[in-house]
């Protein structure tokens, strides 16, 4: 299968081709094929997390505490909530990708990893306001 994701506003496009595999007796298995492609492109396009990662360093963290694991400062969790206000996103989001029940109780390495992606996404925003304005 192919699917094509397309941005509207640049009209650039990212086609990600994957194989689906459907094993049934009935006719269901080209269904079966299809869904599996489709959730396949999907995760790896979008690098969506399903919660069952043998390999997910989230848990590696909690599991092997060290040095670089102590709590978060008060001084981070400010830093963390203007960067989440900034980006626009969703608190209850980052709590839940990070497996906390608030950013206090968030690792140095679950921080230094949430300061980069929102630090990134802080870019991307400003990057496409910039191309915007200009327009």
């Amino acid at each position: 299968m192919a699917y094509t994701f397309s941005d509207v506003d640049s009209g650039e496009e990212i086609v990600a081709k994957v194989a689906g595999q459907g094993l049934d007796a009935g006719d269901k298995a080209p269904y079966k094929a299809i869904t599996g492609a489709l959730k396949y492109a999907l995760l790896q396009s979008f690098l969506l997390a399903t919660g069952d990662d043998p390999e997910d360093e989230r848990m590696d963290a909690r599991l092997t505490a060290s040095a670089s694991d102590r709590p978060i400062s008060a001084d981070e969790v400010r830093e963390l909530e203007k960067l989440i206000a900034d980006t626009g996103t969703e608190l209850d989001r980052v709590l839940t990708y990070y497996k906390v029940a608030s950013l206090g109780e968030m690792t140095e390495t679950t921080y230094q990893r949430a300061v980069e992606i929102l630090n990134r996404k802080l870019a991307n925003r400003r990057q496409r306001e910039t191309v915007h304005a200009q327009d």
